[in-house]
C-alpha cells in the first residue's frame, strides 16, 4: 500500500494472483487476450455512462469498478467521505478486479428522507424517479451508441478486433436489460414501476425479487445457457 496526498493505492493479495494467472493465461493464448481488451473497455464505457450520468444528477459515487475480486483500488480517503455533489472523480474509489465477469458503480444512499431540494442531495434515492431511470440506463445507452458508432464507422472496413469489440457492446447492452437482480434492467424496471404507481415497491416485495433475480441468473448463466444464447442468436447482427 502507497500513500501520496492522502490518496491511497491498495492491492488485494489474492485478486493480484488472480489477474497474474489471468495475464498469463492471456499471454499463452492470444485470442482470449483480444476478447478480454474488447469487454474490458466494454465494461468499462458501461460504468463511465452510469458515473457520468450520476455526476450530471450531482450524486456522489461511492465505487467503480472494472471487474470482481479487488485486484488494486484507489482512493482519496480523506475526501471521499464528504457527502457533496460537489465531489469530483478523486472522491470516487476506483477499483480494477480480477475476475473479468462485468463491472459496478455505487452510489451513496441515505437512510434519512429528503430534506430540501432533491438537487443539494447528493444520495441517488433523495433523487426523483426519471433522474434515477436516467442513471440506470445510462451504461446500457452508452454500450448500445457504442456499437452504433463502430456499425457506422467500420461497417465495411471491419477488423476482427472490432467485430468484437461492437458483438461484446452488443451483448452487454442486452444482457443488462434482462429484469434480473443485479443487472441494469433490474433498477430499470423498479424505477418504471415507481413513476407509474407514484411509489415504491414494499422492502418485502424487493426482497423477493432479488432472491428471484440471482435465482434466475444462476439458471440463465451457469445451469441452461442455451436459452439465454438463443435470446442473442436472435438479436445479434
Amino acid at each position: 500500500m502507497s500513500q501520496n496526498n492522502n490518496s491511497t493505492i491498495t492491492f488485494n493479495a489474492l485478486g493480484v494472483v488472480i489477474f497474474v494467472g489471468i495475464i498469463v493465461y492471456c499471454v499463452l493464448n492470444p485470442t482470449y487476450l483480444s476478447f478480454l481488451l474488447c469487454l474490458s473497455i466494454n465494461v468499462l464505457l458501461h460504468e463511465l455512462g452510469h458515473y457520468t450520468a450520476g455526476r450530471v444528477f450531482k450524486c456522489s459515487m461511492n465505487e467503480v469498478s472494472l471487474f470482481f475480486i479487488s485486484a488494486v483500488s484507489y482512493e482519496n480517503k480523506e475526501t471521499r467521505y464528504i457527502y457533496s455533489t460537489q465531489n469530483s472523480w478523486r472522491d470516487t474509489k476506483w477499483t480494477l478486479g480480477a475476475l473479468p465477469f462485468g463491472g459496478y458503480t455505487t452510489f451513496l444512499t441515505s437512510s434519512s428522507p429528503l430534506d430540501g431540494d432533491w438537487r443539494n442531495s447528493p444520495f441517488v434515492n433523495h433523487k426523483p424517479a426519471f433522474a434515477r431511470l436516467i442513471i440506470h440506463g445510462a451504461g446500457i445507452l452508452v454500450n448500445i451508441f457504442t456499437f452504433l458508432l463502430l456499425y457506422a464507422v467500420f461497417s465495411t472496413s471491419a477488423t476482427p478486433f472490432i467485430d468484437e469489440l461492437m458483438s461484446i457492446a452488443l451483448v452487454l447492452s442486452i444482457i443488462n436489460l434482462l429484469p434480473f437482480y443485479p443487472l441494469d434492467g433490474s433498477s430499470i424496471l423498479i424505477t418504471i414501476y415507481e413513476m407509474i404507481t407514484g411509489h415504491k415497491p414494499s422492502e418485502g416485495f424487493m426482497n423477493v425479487f432479488k432472491f428471484a433475480g440471482l435465482g434466475l441468473m444462476i439458471y440463465l448463466f451457469y445451469i441452461n445457457p442455451s436459452i439465454l444464447n438463443r435470446l442473442l442468436a436472435m438479436v445479434m447482427p
